[in-house]
């Protein structure tokens, strides 16, 4: 490894990062009932932009965590 290398910094960087995904998805599915008021939508309408938020964070753990 070289000496420059930071291993740590950037697996840091990675769980600061997944973590603010979790915050921002957990705020998303909070609000959707409040979304779905304004809009006039059922639940069903509002939600898929919270499902693909979670598909993308589970695609990135996949990529990202080494075991593929």
């Amino acid at each position: 490894m070289e000496a420059g290398a930071r291993p740590w910094l950037a697996l840091w960087s990675l769980v600061v990062g997944f973590f603010m995904i979790l915050i921002d998805a957990t705020i998303v599915f909070v609000a959707n009932p409040s979304i779905g008021k304004a809009l006039d939508a059922d639940i069903t309408a509002v939600a898929w932009p919270g499902f693909f938020m979670m598909l993308g964070l589970a695609v990135g753990f996949r990529f990202d965590s080494g075991s593929g």
